[in-house]
């Protein structure tokens, strides 16, 4: 979706078909001025997606706001890469095993292997405590259970856990 399509869905609460399809849907008092306030945080160089509070990211949707970083289309692409690379593993290879994620901030990257790899073990470190808080909510808002960790890189993920000699493991750093 573009930024106009962005904010429009969220002011009337509808999918974005529903925008082309009820044209003569009149705004109110409120959203009207909500658009206004919206389009002044915009010319200042704010992002929508901090202004809005919420981006998409592999067709899920991710609460953001200025303590992460939104989500990337590049990221995609890599998390992409990631996902056939285990896809080439057998279904029952899965449970065996384990990703970890550096610096998760939204939890984007996780929360989406989680959603294509359910038996999937995965780690998401974050140094920042507010990062960490978000990227908790959006694996609830996306019905997803990672094992979040404050930590600097691998400082409290102590050295028996992604060692390589039990499983396969899946490093994502950004």
């Amino acid at each position: 979706m573009n930024e106009t399509e962005l904010l429009f869905t969220q002011v009337l609460n509808c999918q974005r078909a529903s925008l082309y399809l009820d044209k003569d849907k009149q705004l109110s008092d409120s959203q009207i001025s909500f658009i206004a306030s919206v389009l002044k945080r915009r010319i200042k160089g704010e992002p929508i997606q901090y202004i809005l509070g919420r981006t998409e990211f592999m067709g899920l949707e991710f609460k953001v706001d200025k303590d992460v970083l939104i989500p990337r289309p590049e990221t995609e692409i890599l998390l992409e890469t990631a996902i056939g690379t285990v896809r080439k593993f057998a279904s029952s290879q899965v449970r065996k095993l384990k990703a970890l994620d550096i610096g998760t901030g939204s939890g984007c990257i996780a929360v989406a292997l989680a959603k294509e790899f359910p038996g999937l073990k995965i780690d998401a470190t974050d140094v920042s405590l507010e990062a960490l808080k978000m990227a908790q909510g959006n694996a609830k808002l996306n019905g997803v259970k990672i094992n979040f960790i404050q930590s600097d890189l691998f400082t409290f993920l102590g050295p028996k856990n992604f060692d390589g000699s039990t499983s396969l493991t899946i490093l994502i750093l950004l």
